[in-house]
């Protein structure tokens, strides 16, 4: 990226291509008053014998520090190995390991939380919902036609499938439908759908 410099000395306007800037500072010399210089990626230009008080630019914020420590709701126990980081708590949520009732702190900081009431947990969650989306599909989206709202529910599987995805095996020749799994040759549980038009299988939620 190209940057547009000022000669501290004499005000002279130049540019200069970032990408071959050093992060400590290059030495040149001004075009126009001939003074040497020290140019920054950052846009900063300042005369070579005074860089040795110039500060240099803030080191950026760690952004995932290891800060929280994880408890079992349902035991009460703590997670080893913590404190842990975002980046590892979302490997427990989308390995099962951890729940939205399970809870959290910061290391010396406040008190236990659940993780549904924590903010920066939103985000784990709302992943891994598109995880489980993609592998079993859920009550609105089928597993293999995303765009089609599920009609069945498979038990074994946890899978959510379309019609077109089932296997219909009536009991006799010209009977009723009767809609199994394709893969667990299982009976196929229907999907009741809410009024309001956001499908939901009563009493049956997908597990890993």
């Amino acid at each position: 990226m190209i940057k547009n410099f000022s000669c501290p000395i004499c005000g002279n306007n130049f540019q200069l291509e970032t990408e071959k800037l050093k992060s400590d500072g290059n030495k040149g010399t001004c075009q126009k008053c001939k003074n040497s210089l020290v140019v920054f990626p950052d846009g900063r230009a300042v005369p070579f014998e005074k860089q040795s008080t110039v500060v240099p630019p803030p080191q950026p914020v760690k952004e995932d520090p290891s800060i929280w420590r994880l408890r079992l709701k349902a035991t009460g126990t703590m997670v080893p190995g913590g404190p842990f980081n975002l980046a590892q708590i979302l490997e427990f949520i989308l390995e099962d390991k951890l729940t939205m009732n399970d809870e959290a702190m910061i290391e010396g900081i406040g008190n236990w939380l659940p993780l549904k009431a924590i903010p920066a947990m939103d985000p784990l969650f709302a992943e891994k919902v598109l995880k489980d989306r993609e592998k079993f599909g859920d009550e609105d989206h089928c597993v293999y036609h995303p765009n089609i709202p599920s009609k069945w529910f498979c038990p074994k599987c946890r899978k959510y499938f379309c019609k077109d995805c089932c296997v219909n095996k009536p009991f006799v020749v010209g009977g009723a439908d009767h809609f199994m799994c394709k893969d667990c040759d299982i009976d196929l549980l229907l999907i009741k759908k809410k009024t309001g038009g956001l499908g939901s299988l009563l009493g049956l939620k997908p597990k890993k």
